[in-house]
């Protein structure tokens, strides 16, 4: 559904490369496929960080996608706009944050990802001239 929070499964990575250093073990393969791994996700991770701030955001706005993507807050927050979307169908994201008292550009940041992940949807409706989206059934 959403994806699994990827600093968390780095530092598993980092804490098991760890001990082989630790024991002596640097040689064996499972320790090359290990660091090749780490290598992997560690990139990932940090296109993740890039594509939750602009270029041109202050070194601040960077620092906040930095955060949110590695205490896990962008997968509680995409789960929480999900719920609320499922608590109230057929509203744009700017009525969503209204009557929510949520913050809309959080809101509106999530709602692209949420599409993305096809999870809500569009109606095919539009209000002040914002679309209007509903979660889709069965999710």
């Amino acid at each position: 559904m959403i994806q699994e929070n990827k600093h968390d499964l780095l530092k598993k990575i980092q804490a098991v490369k760890y001990e082989y250093e630790l024991h002596g073990k640097t040689h064996l393969p499972n320790y090359t496929s290990i660091c090749q791994q780490e290598r992997r996700i560690q990139k990932e991770v940090d296109a993740e960080i890039r594509r939750k701030h602009h270029r041109g955001d202050p070194h601040t706005s960077q620092k906040a996608a930095e955060k949110v993507v590695k205490s896990g807050e962008l997968t509680r927050q995409q789960k929480e706009v999900y719920e609320l979307w499922r608590k109230h169908p057929n509203t744009t994201a700017g009525e969503l944050a209204g009557i929510t008292g949520r913050d809309y550009y959080m809101i509106q940041r999530r709602k692209k990802e949420l599409v993305d992940a096809k999870l809500i949807k569009e109606t095919g409706e539009e209000r002040d001239g914002q679309l209007v989206f509903k979660a889709k059934k069965g999710e």
